[in-house]
């Protein structure tokens, strides 16, 4: 329990805590908009000031996306808004040093089995959440999504996808029954949630968070027992939509009698698209919507400001250009590959299969990141729990285990057939 409150436990728990309540209700009440980059402030000051801080911007994965990041900074001097594009790209620079820091150095704190940790605050937050406020959001088609304590069925539905991740690790490695049998609990009832919130981009999260646990991974007794339980459940969901008020087709295809798998988002495309073009080389300054008659008031909020962007990497387009897309492309593509060949390499079963989780995380928003423009919004919950996962990858990367028994007995099997083969 004294663990709990140090500050290399305590300050990363509390940081995602605060990007990740603002939007559920009551507890918006005290983690304010504001509260959450005093705390984002603080949080870049520790961690620039950690023992680590040197071994992680050594790193040439995140080194690239610093790049990115001051690169958005440098479209205040054509942007259309400058004062928002400096504001936001401040925040994204502060958001990538804090959360993949404290990811890092949270690894280097504690045991494999604690790794994801400083997840919990947030996970028991959103299970308290789906408790409060409104819970049911009416859309134009008629259909009814459950949204918990939040305004909108997506943003609850990621912040369920968000916490399964933490459950299902705990569910793997819980040395005491009860919490096993509590964090069982927990991963079906984040799944439930996920599926009625009808968000399909959560929902694919949440599937390639299982396909990457599994993936050429043994499975364990537990996770044997769960995944039996996870597709009963489903099976449960897709046979009886009445018992949770929501259907198949509803889920797929957002509206009655639609049979357009991405009419829900082809509108937003569209523009997205259109808006992308206007980008050009050097984007039209982050943040902004170029050519919008709406004005930015100033405030630390740019809610009210500019359009829904709707792909990420559109959003990058207009916002900073082709520039900005080749820079994140590379950046992207680099983190993923060192990720993957760790994960392939790995011979530890407990680290290969948070990593497959991981993995499996980072494609989910990836394909959500096409349809949501989390990735250019550093306030949003999803942008800051990106980072922190990323940190987390990194630490799992860099960091040596002892081989656990079952990989090293695999080794030592691998090591005979090799000596076979060579007398």
């Amino acid at each position: 329990m004294k663990k709990i409150f140090t500050k290399n436990h305590l300050f990363p728990s509390l940081l995602l805590l605060s990007f990740t309540a603002d939007i559920l209700r009551y507890f918006n009440l005290i983690f304010t908009s504001e509260f959450r980059w005093i705390i984002l402030f603080i949080s870049f000051l520790f961690v620039i000031s950690h023992v680590l801080f040197k071994q992680i911007v050594s790193l040439n994965v995140l080194q690239i996306t610093l790049i990115y990041a001051f690169w958005s900074i440098l479209t205040y001097f054509w942007s259309e808004n400058p004062q928002l594009s400096i504001m936001k790209a401040t925040a994204l620079l502060l958001v990538i040093v804090a959360a993949v820091g404290y990811g890092y150095i949270f690894i280097f704190s504690n045991t494999i089995e604690n790794a994801l940790d400083y997840m919990f605050p947030m996970v028991l937050t959103v299970a308290v959440g789906a408790f409060l406020g409104q819970t049911n959001v009416t859309t134009q088609e008629g259909l009814t999504f459950f949204s918990g304590g939040t305004s909108n069925p997506n943003e609850f539905g990621a912040l369920c996808a968000m916490s399964i991740p933490f459950a299902l690790w705990k569910y793997e490695n819980s040395k005491k029954d009860y919490l096993r049998i509590l964090s069982g609990i927990a991963c079906i009832f984040f799944t439930i949630l996920v599926v009625i919130s009808n968000s399909r981009n959560a929902i694919i999260v949440m599937i390639c968070i299982n396909i990457g646990l599994f993936w050429k991974n043994k499975t364990s007794i537990h996770l044997g027992i769960y995944y039996k339980i996870l597709i009963g459940s489903v099976i449960i969901l897709v046979l009886f939509p009445g018992l949770f008020g929501t259907s198949l087709h509803d889920i797929i295809y957002k509206g009655k009698g639609k049979s357009n798998l991405t009419s829900s988002r082809d509108i937003v495309w569209e523009e997205s698209y259109s808006q992308a073009k206007k980008g050009g080389i050097i984007g039209g300054g982050y943040g902004v919507t170029i050519g919008t008659e709406t004005q930015f008031e100033g405030n630390l909020n740019a809610s009210g400001y500019g359009r829904e962007k709707g792909n990420s990497q559109f959003g990058i387009m207009e916002e900073t250009g082709i520039i900005g897309l080749i820079i994140y492309i590379i950046s992207t593509i680099m983190i993923y590959y060192v990720v993957i060949k760790k994960w392939q390499m790995c011979m530890d079963i407990k680290q290969k299969k948070l990593l497959g989780i991981i993995i499996g995380l980072l494609f989910g928003f990836l394909f959500s990141s096409m349809v949501e423009g989390w990735y250019n919004a550093p306030g949003s919950s999803e942008c800051i729990y990106y980072w922190f996962v990323i940190g987390t990858a990194l630490g799992l990367v860099k960091k040596k285990y002892k081989i656990s028994a079952p990989s090293s007995i695999l080794m030592k099997q691998r090591n005979k057939k090799v000596k076979h083969y060579l007398a």
